[in-house]
């Protein structure tokens, strides 16, 4: 399971949620390539970026979100998740993204953790055998 920032930088996760409720890619990719550790970040309510894209139903929204890394199974406080909203607005794209996401998320995500272990070993192997 991922980290859920919650109001740890509230301007910064209120802008974040806004300009995403507002359609406003740039603004998202500035303040993500920025801060990425916000991502999962709630305001108010819960909602966090990829509620707020899901909710005004823009899925190219909703993927380049995902590229930093959103944990998409995170519920608002009235318990809606990214799919809820997909489902609500009959997208069968978005639904089809996020059951995808879903899937391959905690792959990714523990091979990324596991990597640089693997690496590491590898490595000390080599050495150990003077491979090198």
């Amino acid at each position: 399971m991922m980290n859920i920032i919650i109001f740890t930088e509230p301007s910064i996760a209120f802008d974040l949620v806004q300009y995403t409720m507002r359609g406003y890619v740039a603004g998202v990719k500035s303040l993500l390539d920025k801060y990425p550790h916000i991502v999962n970040a709630k305001i108010t309510g819960g909602i966090t970026a990829a509620i707020a894209a899901a909710k005004r139903n823009d899925l190219s929204l909703l993927e380049h979100i995902c590229q930093y890394g959103t944990d998409l199974s995170i519920t608002d406080f009235q318990g809606r998740d990214v799919m809820y909203w997909a489902k609500r607005h009959d997208n069968i794209a978005m639904q089809e993204f996020i059951e995808t996401a879903v899937r391959v998320q905690p792959v990714l995500f523990e091979m990324l953790i596991m990597l640089p272990l693997a690496i590491e070993i590898n490595c000390a192997r080599a050495i150990s055998n003077d491979s090198f």
